[in-house]
């Protein structure tokens, strides 16, 4: 794939900056521009992209690049794949660590340059060009987020529920902490209610589609995993199509284990890092507990780090790698779970 144009692209809520760069000029076509985030802004965006180029290129010949933002860098990489441009969503880290110079200047328009030039040094090593989501998955995908929202919301009413349980103590009769207690009963009840009508509509999402309903079927087959983990990994890694291998998965969970030694100074030895989603991590761990005790396989192996002197949590993040490499080698495969 070879391209001749790269855009730059730095998203903000209400626009977002270009910048281009033809070939290996060093400095770009002309002065950055901004657009708004909108229909509007992306018509406008792909004009310019057209008055760029030079006459002996299409729009084949263009690469725009920016940093995955979330809601903001929802809208123009599905306009423009509606135009036949290519879009490259790239982790902002990736790029920052990949600029390959020390950046003193901090403005949209630096940024959108700095992008640009990440996109034509990295393209033919990195890329991955944004696909729009199948319906279903993307609607998979709102619902979880939603999951994730209430579950967060639960556990933070459910502190505040015995905090007041133990000022009720110290407080023996007090109406305004008994009327506070009634009501975050209240909203405890709404929210488990509305949580497992989440999970209803997540699960009916995932039967209106064969190749999912297929992973889903995978991943629950293993003892210890249950539906809720099954979806956040479908939703994750976009019906497992995002990630190259499974090491990559491990190290975006947070469970790979990563060598810290330098010279005769540092020896760490191995240890996983922070970089990581914290949310996945935490689920993880509830699932390594869970198939302690109910997956044999998953039981034996924890008895065989438990005889080397493993810790505790060695033995947990052990058994969470384990556990993403079955599912890994699984969904490839189209097997379900064997224990023997």
């Amino acid at each position: 794939m070879k391209k001749t144009l790269f855009i730059g692209i730095d998203f903000g809520k209400a626009n977002f900056v270009a910048s281009a760069l033809l070939g290996e000029d060093q400095h770009p076509v002309c002065l950055p521009k901004s657009f708004s985030n909108d229909d509007k802004g992306a018509k406008a965006l792909i004009s310019w992209i057209v008055k760029l180029l030079p006459e002996t290129c299409s729009l084949s010949d263009v690469l725009v690049c920016g940093e995955h933002t979330g809601s903001y860098s929802l809208l123009l990489p599905r306009r423009l794949f509606d135009a036949g441009i290519d879009c490259w969503l790239e982790n902002a880290i990736c790029i920052k660590n990949g600029s390959g110079r020390i950046v003193r200047e901090k403005s949209d328009s630096a940024d959108a340059t700095v992008i640009a030039e990440y996109a034509r040094t990295f393209y033919q090593k990195r890329v991955r060009l944004f696909v729009p989501e199948s319906p279903v998955l993307s609607e998979l995908r709102e619902c979880n987020d939603i999951r994730r929202r209430l579950v967060k919301e639960q556990a933070g009413l459910m502190c505040k529920r015995h905090d007041a349980e133990v000022r009720l103590k110290a407080k023996p009769g007090s109406k305004a902490i008994v009327m506070n207690i009634k009501i975050l009963d209240r909203q405890l009840a709404y929210i488990k209610e509305q949580i497992a009508k989440v999970d209803r509509q997540m699960c009916s999402l995932i039967r209106a589609d064969k190749k999912l309903t297929r992973i889903n079927d995978i991943i629950v087959s293993i003892n210890g995993v249950g539906p809720v983990t099954a979806i956040a990994l479908i939703v994750l890694t976009s019906g497992f199509t995002t990630f190259g291998s499974k090491r990559s998965l491990a190290c975006f969970l947070g469970i790979a284990p990563f060598r810290s030694e330098s010279g005769t100074s540092i020896q760490h030895g191995s240890h996983r890092s922070r970089q990581a989603d914290s949310y996945y991590s935490g689920l993880l761990y509830m699932v390594a507990v869970s198939a302690m005790s109910w997956n044999p396989e998953i039981a034996l192996y924890k008895e065989r780090l438990l005889k080397k002197g493993k810790s505790k949590l060695v033995i947990i993040n052990n058994i969470k790698n384990k556990l993403i490499t079955i599912i890994w080698a699984m969904v490839k495969n189209d097997t379900l779970y064997d224990p023997d």
